[in-house]
């Protein structure tokens, strides 16, 4: 599942079978060496991510991290007024990352589970999410750059 606070993103990424939907992201709150942002829907915060101890990467490393990777995604259509589907099938979906800077950090994630009130649409995956267990830390990379869906090199899984 990926978060988007923008429409076209969103409904190209759906279209593509890239499961995205609506959230209002804040953008990366600066304080001292805490790099901060939350995730909410009207209001209700349901995730927060920070960022501390940051290292700047040097350019040898930071070109490592210029590659491909391959995304599963699901294009599914339901049908109307019945239940099941017009389509439904996986998708490999080619990324490529373009890379100009990056840190290397300790993160911090914090879930807070939502309620159908808060939001309608997305409280049971939130709230699946939040229930996984968080086996451990790997450093987190924050990466200035961009990240390309490569659509011409998208298939259908078979």
């Amino acid at each position: 599942m990926v978060w988007e606070n923008k429409t076209t993103p969103i409904l190209t990424g759906n279209m593509m079978g890239i499961p995205k939907i609506y959230a209002d992201i804040e953008d990366l709150h600066i304080l001292a060496d805490a790099y901060r942002t939350r995730l909410s829907f009207e209001g209700s915060t349901f995730l927060e991510l920070e960022m501390t101890q940051l290292e700047p990467l040097d350019m040898e490393q930071v070109n490592a991290m210029n590659t491909d990777i391959n995304t599963f995604g699901w294009r599914y259509i339901p049908k109307v007024g019945e239940p099941g589907a017009d389509l439904s099938q996986p998708i490999l979906f080619p990324m490529h990352n373009e890379p100009k800077a990056a840190c290397l950090g300790s993160g911090k994630v914090k879930w807070t589970e939502s309620t159908w009130d808060q939001n309608p649409m997305q409280f049971y995956i939130i709230n699946a999410l939040a229930e996984l267990p968080i086996i451990e830390m790997k450093p987190a990379i924050l990466m200035q750059g961009r990240e390309i869906l490569t659509e011409a090199r998208g298939r259908v899984l078979k």
